[in-house]
């Protein structure tokens, strides 16, 4: 009977101890190095490691919403915010304008049938769709 308690004890401080090492281990803020920059009406949200892209995004959705200003006759009424990201095996935008115009960018190659897309147009491709 005193074995089992014994073990008991012994298992509840191996697990506490592990648990522990396990949960100090984890670097809680190694995901926040997040930069922005604006425009006159865009704001990018961007991690260090897009910094490069940042002036080509504001070239083509500047050069996107100069043209679909003119063709719809339409001002936003504030910035619109697009937020990088690179997490998934191909790249893509999706868009909403709820309850902020927000337009996320993914930046990885595109899937093999939009390859032909030249890449310093493809922002531009890419944001004018979602701003449409």
């Amino acid at each position: 009977m005193k074995f089992n308690s014994i073990r008991k004890i012994f298992i509840k401080k191996i697990s506490l101890i592990l648990f522990f090492i396990l949960f100090t281990s984890i670097p809680i803020n190694s995901q926040s190095d997040w930069f922005e920059q604006e425009s006159e009406n865009f704001k990018i949200i961007y991690r260090g490691s897009h910094a490069h892209l940042v002036p080509q995004l504001f070239h083509s959705a500047e050069t996107a919403l100069s043209t679909l200003k003119r063709l719809f006759k339409y001002t936003p009424s504030e910035k619109i915010i697009i937020n990088t990201y690179d997490a998934y095996d191909y790249g893509y935008g999706a868009a909403t304008s709820v309850p902020q115009n927000f337009i996320r960018l993914e930046i990885e190659p595109m899937e093999p049938g939009y390859e032909s897309v030249p890449y310093n147009d493809r922002f531009q491709w890419i944001i004018s769709h979602e701003l449409v």
